[in-house]
């Protein structure tokens, strides 16, 4: 009888000694797994920073252009309002050339008229000209890029 406990405390015994062995295994297996994890988790914050690094500087950008678009907007509506104020100042002009045409039919003024219809006349051609150039220019479009 003893030999017969002797024996299956031996198998007993070499059996929980083969589950030690396993459990150790399966214990390196995931210290492992666990070192690839916290290797990745590493690279994984290594990509955020520089995703949000490049983010920042998109976000910097968009900010410039946001800005060169409000200066360019302000720079328009000047130049507009520029304009506005040589088309008055034009129409000013060719009220005060009717006025004195009609006051002045039968005066020798001929060449003072002449002077003023050609300065009025080179106005007008620079404000078509500016107006040229401001309905060329291109619109700036703003991007989530």
């Amino acid at each position: 009888m003893s030999s017969e406990i002797i024996e299956k405390l031996v198998t007993d015994f070499n059996n929980l000694n083969k589950k030690c062995d396993k459990l150790i295994e399966e214990n390196r297996n995931f210290k492992q797994q666990n070192q690839n994890l916290l290797q990745e988790n590493q690279n994984l914050k290594q990509k955020i920073q520089f995703l949000n690094e490049k983010f920042q500087e998109k976000d910097n950008q968009y900010i410039k252009l946001e800005q060169h678009v409000k200066n360019f907007e302000g720079e328009k509506s000047e130049e507009l309002r520029k304009l506005r104020q040589l088309e008055i100042i034009s129409q000013n002009l060719q009220n005060k050339l009717e006025i004195t045409d009609s006051n002045e039919e039968n005066d020798n003024s001929l060449p003072n008229k002449n002077i003023e219809q050609q300065e009025l006349q080179e106005l007008q051609q620079k404000l078509r000209q500016k107006f040229q150039e401001l309905r060329q220019q291109p619109r700036p479009e703003c991007s989530n890029q």
